[in-house]
C-alpha cells in the first residue's frame, strides 16, 4: 500500500505502523530503519519517526546519529521536562563523542531552560576545567553558588572561585573579593583568613594584613593564641608598615594579657629607646619593678628601679628624680654598692662634695675588692681635690 499510494498522509501513517511492527514484533532494526528514514525524508519533524530512529540508533550503537535525533526531538518538544532530558542526553553524548564545544553548547541550552539545573552547572564546570576556560568556570561556579542551599557546598563553590582567581589567573584583586565572599559565608573558617593574609602580603597591603590578623585574634579562644596574634601584628607594624608607635600598642595588648611576657617586654623596651620616649620608658621600668615586687623578686625590683634612675639622670637630665629612686633603693637594700655609686655620681654632678664623699666612703666600708674598690678610691680622690684641693 505504501509503495502504491499517491497519498502522502497514507504513506506516512502506514510507514509509521510498518516501522513500529518491524521494531516491536519482528525485532528487525534495519528493516524498520528503512521505513523511518523514508519518513524523515518526507518530514524531518515527524516525531513518531524520530522516536523510532532513536531506538534504531541505540540498537546500532550509533551515538553520533542518536545525538542528532535527540536534539531534534528536544527542539520539537513542548513538554519542559522532556525537552530538558533530551537536551541533557544530547549534551552527554556529544561530550562522550569528544565534541566538547558542542557538548558545552548543549549544556548551555539546558541551563537556559533552568539556570538552577544542578547537573548542567556541574557538567559545564567540569568541561570548563578540562578546557581551561577559567573565566567561564568562574561564571558557572558563581551561578551554582547562587542556587545552592547547602552552606558547606556554597563554601566549596566560592572557594574554587577564589582559588581560580588568585592562583590560576593570578588576579589578586578579584581573589581578595572572592575569598572575602567565602569568609562572609563562614566567618570562623581559618582557611579564607589564611588565604586573605597571603594575598594581602602579595599585594603589599599590610594594613589589610593587620585587619585579617585582628579578625583572627577575635576568633581565638586562648590567651596564648591571642598573644601570638598581637606579636604578629606588632611585627607587621614595625617591619612592614614602619610604624613603631603602632607596634608598641600591640605589644601593650600582649602585656595586658601577660605582664611578664619576656618577648613583649624586651621588644617594648627596645622600641621605647629607639623612639626616645624616655618618660614612657621610666613608666615601663617602674611597672617591671612593681611586677617583680608583687612576685617577691626583690633583686629584680631593685634592678629595674636602678635602670629607672639611669634614665632620669642620663636621658631626662633630672638628677633629683634619679636621686629619689636611688635613695628608695638604698632604703630597701642599704648594702647596694651599685646604688651608692649611682647616687654618688648624682651628688658629684651637683658639686655636693660632702654627700658625694660620704656615699663613696659608705660604699667602701662594705668591703668591695679589685677594680670596684679602686674606682671608689679614685672617685674619693677626685672628691678631695674638688672639695678643698
Amino acid at each position: 500500500i505504501i509503495a502504491t499510494s499517491d497519498s502522502q498522509d497514507v504513506r506516512v501513517r502506514l510507514g509509521q505502523v510498518s516501522a513500529l511492527l518491524k521494531l516491536d514484533k519482528l525485532g528487525d532494526v534495519e528493516a524498520a530503519a528503512v521505513n523511518l528514514e523514508a519518513l524523515l525524508e518526507m518530514d524531518p519533524d515527524d516525531t513518531v519517526a524520530l522516536a523510532g530512529m532513536q531506538r534504531v540508533c541505540r540498537a546500532r550503537g550509533d551515538m553520533a546519529r542518536l545525538a542528532e535525533i535527540q536534539w531534534r526531538r528536544a527542539e520539537l518538544s513542548y513538554d519542559p521536562a522532556e525537552k530538558r532530558d533530551l537536551m541533557a542526553e544530547t549534551a552527554r553524548l556529544r561530550v562522550e563523542l569528544g565534541q566538547r564545544d558542542e557538548g558545552i553548547a548543549a549544556w548551555k541550552e539546558v541551563l537556559a531552560l533552568d539556570e538552577g539545573d544542578t547537573e548542567a552547572q556541574l557538567e559545564l564546570a567540569a568541561q570548563y576545567r578540562v578546557a581551561e576556560a577559567w573565566q567561564d568556570l568562574i561564571e558557572i561556579l558563581g551561578v551554582a553558588a547562587r542556587y545552592e542551599n547547602d552552606g558547606s557546598q556554597q563554601v566549596a563553590l566560592r572557594t574554587e572561585i577564589a582559588q581560580t582567581y588568585a592562583e590560576t589567573l593570578g588576579d589578586l584583586e578579584q581573589g581578595v573579593e572572592a575569598w572575602q565572599a567565602v569568609l562572609d559565608l563562614d566567618p570562623s573558617n581559618p582557611g579564607p583568613l589564611d588565604a586573605l593574609e597571603s594575598l594581602h602580603r602579595r599585594r603589599d597591603d599590610f594594613l589589610a594584613v593587620q585587619e585579617v590578623i585582628l579578625r583572627r585574634v577575635d576568633l581565638v579562644d586562648t590567651d596564648a593564641e591571642r598573644i601570638a596574634g598581637y606579636l604578629r601584628l606588632s611585627q607587621v607594624a614595625e617591619m612592614d608598615r614602619e610604624a613603631p608607635e603602632e607596634a608598641l600598642d600591640f605589644l601593650a595588648s600582649v602585656l595586658e594579657i601577660d605582664v611578664t611576657h619576656e618577648q613583649a617586654n624586651s621588644q617594648s623596651e627596645r622600641l621605647l629607646k629607639s623612639l626616645e620616649r624616655w618618660h614612657d620608658l621610666v613608666e615601663f621600668y617602674q611597672r617591671r619593678a612593681e611586677t617583680c615586687a608583687i612576685s617577691g623578686d626583690s633583686a629584680g625590683e631593685l634592678q629595674w628601679l636602678a635602670q629607672t634612675a639611669d634614665v632620669w639622670e642620663g636621658n631626662l637630665d633630672n638628677p633629683d628624680e634619679a636621686g629619689e629612686i636611688l635613695e628608695k633603693i638604698l632604703a630597701r637594700d642599704p648594702n647596694s654598692v651599685a646604688a651608692m655609686t649611682r647616687l654618688a655620681k648624682i651628688y658629684e654632678g651637683a658639686s655636693d662634695w660632702e654627700r658625694c664623699g660620704a656615699v663613696l666612703q659608705k660604699a667602701l666600708d662594705l668591703g668591695p675588692e679589685g677594680t670596684e674598690a679602686a674606682d671608689l678610691y679614685v672617685r674619693l680622690g677626685e672628691v678631695a681635690r674638688n672639695k678643698d684641693g
